[in-house]
């Protein structure tokens, strides 16, 4: 008996306390999320619908009535009575096992397992029986009993209300689809850029989520036929391109909005859901230089698949908003390919063209796969500075100045200084002039873009600098390991290598090789490996030497033409004061002239005046009358022309004495001579002395010279 009364409370203890944890985590349900208050939900569910309809207590039999009063006294039971409640106790604490039925929730999309009763009526009689051993008559329970029965009634019913409103949750229902029905757009809205709006899509033929890509109908009128034309054959050749390092492209279609009047355009891409390297680079500033060689590595690998297509597939507007990562995997890939066609002219360079990272020749539209070698450098330079390119300049037209005069971004200078070889292959890759510019195999092939595991064995050369701007075919290179395991099998120590000769016009990689193995210095096994680091190494070594020479010679010319317009600045500024001199001898002879011809003037009007003076009396009849032919009036002279035009012909430098000589014409009243002189060793004074001619007139006593 003590047995019994002991488990009947363990019984109740462990039902109360569970009871009071379901209590407390409703209670404290409100900072749980979405997914952990459904899941807490439904744990509470099931717990009461396995629970009976009426809770059992151990000490209910010490507090319920006698059932006949006439024959047991109250407060006395017998011990069949003891054997029914202790049955029907064990009865009510287990939980029978019965069937689960599985659900599907449309708005969870879980499986949810709801246990249901075999019986029903079963279940009813017992519910009947355990009432009737506590009272027979519903009056003569206490109010309060009636009030938790009619509780727990309503709680079974409302919970009952709930499962059948997780049975019958309606589906989310797509906004719009596909005109094949295969893609599903949901009123989900996953970003808005400048030109184009993203939702969440999905494709229903595979069960994976894409974005479905809204071009902006505000954008897209200014689009001609032919750009749609054209956009319309890239989109179904991009179709067909898959690739790791590409974002997958599904599909295309035209739409019409609501109106009828306006198109758009609609693309079903690949979702990337963890952001662009824009995004990551604002984040983190400085990125760690193994994920920056794995980065670029993925780029390269994405742009060499595009390129190697037939035709070349050009991307056009490579930059880093247009490059995606796969948070999960730490994948890159390529996007918004096929965008640029349907970005024009003046909408590209202004807001979405990004003339940061344009190439020169994309401003004259004649370019060819080098642009995305340009557009790449300038990601990779501001991967590894954390700043965006001119971003000292404050108008596109400053940026486009900068970019086709070959002026490097601000930013390059502040590339770190220990890695030399990211600031060698970023001037590769953004030159003006396209020929001059690494392709993309070729940075593929370059040291830095090596993966670690792969950099067992490397071919150097050394004193590559002297050698670049050198025109000696002879170069010294050096085979240095890396690998521990491998180092065993070669005859030189890692620190020291294996110094060669090589004869970049009549050496050949295999020649040499060959002769490494007979002299047993390399195993036999890794031939073809050193041999294609050695043609590589060659490779580049003479495209750097040719570029190298190539700029060294333009610099030459450029050196040389300089010097030829400081010659002829320094010629013409010569010629500009010898001129200014003239012209102020000219003047100066032009004012002497005038003075000249005043003074004449003045004295006859002196004498003329003095004439009229004297009285008519003193002077002889016959000097008056002989003088009457000669002055019966005032005397008259020539007038001179005044304007007297000086101009210079050439000059020249005589061979002899390495002095300019000058032509000069002289115009006067006269007539026109030229001559010529010297303005270093002749004298402007002797040259007028030669020109003028004496004038004699009336009351010229100092026989003066006039021009």
């Amino acid at each position: 008996m003590v047995g019994q009364l002991l488990l009947s409370l363990v019984v109740a203890f462990n039902e109360v306390s569970l009871f009071l944890l379901c209590v407390w985590l409703i209670g404290t349900s409100n900072w749980l999320s979405g997914e952990e208050r459904s899941r807490l939900e439904a744990v509470q569910r099931d717990w009461r619908l396995s629970r009976p309809a009426k809770p059992y207590s151990p000490w209910s039999r010490y507090r319920q009535p006698s059932v006949d009063k006439s024959s047991k006294p109250a407060g006395t039971t017998t011990r069949k009575d003891a054997t029914a409640h202790q049955q029907i106790s064990f009865e009510r604490n287990r939980v029978p096992a019965v069937p689960s039925l599985t659900i599907q929730s449309s708005s969870q999309g879980s499986e949810k397992k709801i246990h249901e009763s075999v019986n029903e009526e079963d279940e009813k009689e017992k519910i009947e029986e355990n009432t009737a051993v506590i009272s027979k008559t519903p009056s003569s329970l206490p109010s309060h009993e009636n009030e938790k029965k009619d509780e727990l009634a309503r709680a079974e019913e409302k919970q009952r209300e709930v499962v059948d409103d997780d049975a019958d949750a309606e589906e989310e229902k797509p906004i719009d689809k596909s005109p094949d029905g295969r893609f599903l757009k949901f009123d989900e809205e996953l970003g808005r850029g400048s030109f184009k709006t993203v939702y969440r899509g999905l494709d229903t033929e595979t069960g994976v989520a894409v974005a479905w890509c809204e071009l902006q109908e505000s954008k897209l009128n200014k689009v001609s036929k032919a750009e749609r034309q054209r956009f319309r054959e890239e989109a179904e050749m991009l179709k067909g391109l898959q690739h790791p390092n590409i974002v997958r492209f599904y599909d295309y279609w035209e739409r019409q909005d609501h109106t009828g009047k306006k198109r758009y355009i609609v693309l079903v891409t690949e979702l990337m859901t963890s952001g662009t390297l824009k995004m990551y680079l604002k984040r983190f500033k400085r990125i760690n230089i193994k994920v920056l060689k794995s980065w670029c590595r993925q780029i390269l690998k994405g742009l060499s698949f595009l390129h190697s297509r037939n035709p070349p597939v050009i991307h056009r507007d490579l930059k880093c908003d247009n490059i995606f990562i796969t948070g999960t995997t730490g994948s890159v890939k390529i996007g918004d390919l096929g965008l640029a066609t349907l970005k024009n002219k003046s909408y590209a360079k202004s807001v979405i063209g990004t003339p940061e990272f344009m190439a020169p020749e994309m401003y004259e539209e004649m370019y060819d796969e080098s642009v995305d070698v340009y557009a790449f450098g300038m990601c990779l330079l501001e991967m590894v500075t954390g700043e965006y390119p001119y971003s000292e300049c404050q108008f596109p037209a400053q940026i486009y100045r900068k970019v086709t005069t070959g002026v490097k971004p601000e930013c390059f200078s502040r590339i770190p200084q220990q890695y030399p070889e990211i600031r060698e292959i970023i001037d590769r890759c953004i030159r003006v002039r396209r020929e001059e510019r690494s392709t993309v195999k070729q940075l593929l092939s370059d040291d830095f873009f090596t993966p670690e595991e792969l950099i067992g064995i490397r071919v150097e050369i050394k004193n590559r600098d002297a050698d670049l701007s050198d025109i000696n075919s002879e170069i010294q290179m050096q085979l240095r390991v890396f690998d521990e395991k491998k180092r065993k099998q070669y005859r030189f120590k890692e620190n020291e290598g294996l110094q060669f000769a090589f004869d970049i016009e009549t050496d050949k990689a295999e020649e040499v090789v060959q002769q490494m193995i007979e002299q047993q210095h390399i195993p036999e096994e890794d031939t073809r490996m050193i041999t294609k680091l050695i043609k590589d190494k060659v490779e580049a070594f003479k495209r750097d030497r040719e570029f190298r020479h190539a700029e060294l010679k333009r610099m030459r010319e450029e050196e040389q033409r300089k010097q030829e317009e400081e010659a002829i600045r320094n010629e013409m500024l010569l010629r500009a004061r010898e001129k200014e001199r003239m012209e102020r001898e000219a003047a100066t002879a032009f004012d002497q002239q005038q003075q000249s011809q005043q003074q004449p003037q003045q004295l006859q009007q002196q004498q003329q005046q003095q004439s009229q003076q004297l009285p008519q009396q003193q002077q002889p009849v016959g000097a008056s009358s002989e003088n009457d032919d000669h002055h019966d009036g005032p005397v008259k002279y020539k007038k001179l022309k005044k304007k007297v035009v000086i101009e210079v012909l050439r000059i020249v430098v005589d061979e002899t004495n390495q002095q300019p000589l000058v032509s000069c014409r002289l115009d006067t009243s006269h007539k026109t001579v030229t001559f010529q002189f010297a303005p270093d060793s002749d004298k402007p004074s002797v040259i007028t002395k030669k020109l003028v001619y004496p004038l004699s007139y009336p009351g010229n006593t100092d026989n003066r010279f006039v021009t």
